[in-house]
């Protein structure tokens, strides 16, 4: 580090006395020197100044500026001469900077003319390309022949052609005909007034659609009145175009001695801000209309301030993405959505969804992140659009369940009543002719199984609103398994072979009644849907006080992306099998029946090799 410098008496008095600032700068950066021009310059007393860092003294945006040429001089033997547009006194400088021993040293005076004002702007541009590639807009700057001088990274994201090909005159191959030659008559317009104007037109991308974008050009500050520079921001507006013919939110118009970096990040709505991790403090925001919080605010808000600010369903999620960011590699670029109140202290909570695009910006001398930049962008109009994307889709997918059931239900129902009736106009007509009874008895068995699958499907829709409605309850008694067993596959015996195994003598607390409409329900599933000449196998075992049973049959199988379903109320695995009765309640029945036994079920399946639906429930109900 360099001492203290003095003079003697003669130079400080002339150096003293001279209007040019001067100064002299350490390794470190902190002033070991200054004249007083320098302090009028900082508008700061000497004793201040003296061993205080160059950027804690300056302010970010001007230190920003000077930071190339003062790195530049330290690091090389002859000096560097440059000018330099100072915010703070809407002036121009020629700044003169050469290495002195182990720091610089920097003389400015006022500039006679502008010097190579576009090279200097376009050198500033790169100290902040970081921001600028990662913002999600395409950043632009024109020269006064409406010719591209610079573009962000955006642009090749975005239309697919290497910023190479948009430069100059090139840009105009990606905007759609008809509009080019608006925009072109809106710039010959406006740019010999000097005053800051907005366009809308459409850019080809790299899928080969036109979209509609708007920008916002503005002239940079200029001693001349004519402006030679232009910078903006082009954003894409498609979607508020089509779907609500909503124009892009109004941008404010900048101020005359902005510097090129606020120009650009003020044009934008999106909100960026720098973040210093280790004080967890933001040192820089940008003024976005993101919100309804100003930048002051959100800077004086601490953590934990801030984090209350965050839904409480999205909190623990952006936390971790927060307090994980450490893991981050340099270019990486890391994102999240959640939500946060639109007004800090209003009366009922309104929450608008952000997306958060993060990367690292800075890391300390040990290699750890400490500060990161963040571009914030709202996505609740499309957040809203997807949820009511989403009911409407669930609400479509109940109107068909509804109209598929009521199908079903009218061709199940018809198909029994049908056959009531035809079995009665015949036993008429066989009655009327003195038939014997036998052959009455055929047509009236038949009659009755049909009553019989009547009174079944109507018992399966009464269930499934009791189940729905919560009214059905259990008759628990103590009875023998193995003779309800018995007693459900002898309606059975002449359809099939159905083979037993396991252990059926096993006393059991239940309702037996619908514990036999269980099993008879899994027994009528494996009977419809597996061949004939197939045999279906009832395996049961007992184990640590609990009853499994499991039906097994050698059918199609079910596809596993249906297996998840099977279990829903009028679902069916196939829609179009006509030749398979069912309302699509009996697996649902079946869940609720064992669910109300504080029981388990499933099934495993696989195509073209059958399927296996068990449920198991405790031998005892306390």
């Amino acid at each position: 580090m360099i001492e203290h410098i003095s003079f003697d008496d003669p130079v400080e008095i002339a150096l003293n006395s001279i209007t040019d600032v001067f100064f002299v700068l350490d390794a470190e950066y902190k002033f070991q020197y200054i004249n007083r021009s320098a302090c009028d310059f900082f508008n700061t007393a000497k004793t201040q100044l003296m061993h205080a860092s160059f950027w804690e003294v300056y302010p970010f945006k001007e230190a920003a500026l000077l930071s190339d040429i003062l790195i530049r001089a330290s690091l090389q033997r002859e000096k560097v001469s440059q000018q330099y547009y100072s915010l703070s006194h809407s002036r121009w400088f020629n700044v003169t900077a050469y290495k002195w021993n182990e720091g610089v040293a920097v003389i400015l005076n006022l500039a006679d003319s502008e010097g190579p004002v576009q090279e200097e702007i376009i050198q500033n541009i790169k100290v902040l390309s970081l921001v600028l590639d990662y913002i999600p807009h395409i950043a632009f700057m024109l020269n006064e022949k409406a010719e591209v001088v610079y573009l962000n990274k955006r642009w090749t994201e975005y239309t697919g052609t290497a910023i190479e090909e948009g430069m100059g005159y090139g840009w105009g191959e990606r905007i759609h005909a008809a509009d080019f030659e608006k925009k072109m008559l809106l710039w010959d317009q406006n740019v010999e007034s000097g005053k800051a104007f907005k366009t809308k037109f459409r850019v080809l991308n790299k899928k080969g659609e036109y979209r509609w974008h708007a920008d916002s050009l503005v002239p940079l500050p200029t001693k001349e009145k004519k402006p030679s520079l232009w910078v903006g921001t082009a954003t894409d507006i498609h979607d508020f175009v089509l779907v609500k013919r909503r124009q892009q939110l109004v941008e404010d118009r900048l101020r005359e001695s902005l510097h090129l970096a606020t120009s650009i990040t003020t044009t934008t709505p999106d909100l960026i801000m720098i973040y210093d991790i280790p004080s967890e403090s933001i040192v820089y925001l940008n003024k976005s209309h993101l919100s309804n919080y100003s930048p002051e605010e959100l800077k004086k808000m601490n953590k934990e301030e801030r984090v209350e600010l965050v839904h409480l369903e999205d909190r623990q999620a952006a936390l971790f993405f927060h307090d994980h960011f450490y893991t981050a590699t340099d270019g990486e670029i890391r994102e999240i959505e959640y939500r946060v109140k639109k007004q800090h202290l209003a009366d009922h909570d309104e929450w608008m969804w952000l997306n958060e695009r993060r990367m690292v910006f800075q890391r300390d001398e040990k290699g750890s992140v400490q500060q990161y930049i963040a571009v914030v962008q709202n996505i609740t109009d499309r957040k809203e659009a997807e949820i009511r994307k989403t009911e409407n889709e669930v609400l479509n997918k109940l109107v068909e369940k509804k109209e598929e059931f009521i199908s079903v239900a009218s061709h199940e129902l018809k198909t029994p009543i049908t056959t009531i009736k035809a079995s009665i106009q015949i036993l008429k007509r066989l009655i009327q002719n003195h038939s014997d009874e036998n052959t009455l008895l055929v047509f009236v068995i038949k009659a009755t199984q049909q009553v019989n699958k009547l009174m079944s499907l109507i018992g399966d829709l009464l269930d499934n609103t009791g189940f729905k409605e919560g009214k059905l309850h259990l008759n628990i008694t103590t009875f023998h398994f193995g003779s309800l067993l018995e007693e459900v596959l002898h309606s059975y015996s002449s359809h099939r072979q159905i083979q037993i195994e396991g252990p059926v003598d096993v006393e059991i607390e239940a309702d037996e009644v619908r514990l036999g409409q269980v099993i008879n329900n899994l027994l009528s599933n494996a009977i419809k849907y597996s061949p004939e000449e197939t045999s279906v196998q009832v395996i049961t075992s007992v184990y640590e006080g609990w009853l499994k049973v499991q039906v097994v049959d050698k059918g199609k199988g079910i596809p596993p992306e249906k297996l998840e379903h099977l279990f829903e109320r009028f679902y069916r695995v196939d829609e179009k099998l006509t030749d398979v009765s069912g309302l699509g309640l009996g697996l649902y029945i079946i869940a609720e029946i064992i669910k109300l036994h504080k029981g388990k079920y499933g099934v495993i399946s696989e195509v073209e090799k059958g399927s296996t639906f068990w449920f198991e429930i405790p031998l005892k109900q306390n």
